[in-house]
């Protein structure tokens, strides 16, 4: 499958945003701030660790009604409420459970949240776990193509900057391979090289900070101390607590899927130390 052979019109026009839900916006939102998020929950429903998919499926069509499906809840967030001014970066922080990459993904429209609502304005670019958006199957030529259709921009655009999205990556040499040959620190690089050089209005990074060699560590720096210079908003999720003094002025710390500590990065930083000292996490 060649795409830059198709002409199908969903390839030459930017993606359209008149399928989104309507209830993820918040009402009367401030053209001050670029995301606003107010008491954002997700709650999870899973099978009891007791039942299977397979006995729920054989119970549900020989109608055995003695065995009932018990149904569990899991609150990855709850009532959590931030806004993040234009051009500021902000930092999330908090331990592993927190609720940082299901909040990101809220942020990015890959899920809903199950109540509150959510405006971004400008458009946004992002860099989740690792391979986000790459299809294994398809070249990482060809995945340059996808992610700049996902984020909006139209084939021309990828088109024009496919030589600095490739070069600033550093895999040019194997950049017409299928991504599923590559190893783990070539699709981290292209998948920033595509995050930064769409030129979004957000940028959203999730520990990204220290993947990759040293050469590519600091370029990778080099490149976020650009857009942060530049005007650009940036949310930084990370466990590196001098990442987030060093490039944030706001922050917030999750713990349990709540926000416990809210403002300056200097201050949410001493409280997520008071608590790992404390031994609550």
């Amino acid at each position: 499958m060649n795409l830059f052979n198709n002409t199908n019109n969903f390839y030459d026009n930017k993606l359209s945003d008149n399928n989104i839900n309507n209830n993820i916006l918040v009402k009367n939102s401030s053209s001050n701030y670029a995301i606003e998020a107010e008491n954002i929950t997700k709650v999870f429903k899973r099978l009891s660790s007791h039942t299977t998919l397979k006995k729920a499926f054989i119970d549900a069509i020989t109608f055995n009604k003695n065995k009932q499906v018990k149904i569990l809840k899991f609150t990855a967030l709850k009532d959590v409420s931030f806004a993040v001014k234009k051009g500021e970066t902000f930092g999330i922080i908090g331990p592993n459970g927190a609720g940082k990459s299901t909040l990101l993904k809220i942020l990015c429209k890959i899920m809903k949240p199950t109540a509150g609502k959510i405006a971004v304005k400008g458009s946004l670019s992002a860099l989740l776990e690792l391979g986000t958006g790459f299809h294994p199957e398809l070249t990482g030529r060809e995945n340059i193509l996808i992610n700049g259709l996902i984020l909006g921009l139209s084939k021309k655009e990828i088109l024009a900057k496919y030589d600095e999205i490739i070069e600033f990556s550093g895999i040019k040499d194997f950049i017409d391979e299928p991504i599923k040959t590559y190893s783990s620190g070539m699709a981290i690089r292209l998948s920033f090289s595509v995050a930064v050089n769409v030129n979004p209005d957000i940028l959203i990074l999730d520990e990204v900070l220290a993947v990759g060699d040293a050469e590519f560590q600091a370029k990778s720096k080099k490149r976020i101390e650009e857009f942060i210079n530049g005007g650009r908003t940036v949310i930084l999720v990370s466990h590196d607590k001098k990442s987030i003094l060093s490039y944030c002025s706001e922050a917030m710390l999750l713990h349990k899927g709540g926000i416990i500590a809210k403002g300056k990065s200097e201050e949410v930083v001493n409280k997520y130390e008071e608590i790992e000292q404390a031994k609550i996490i």
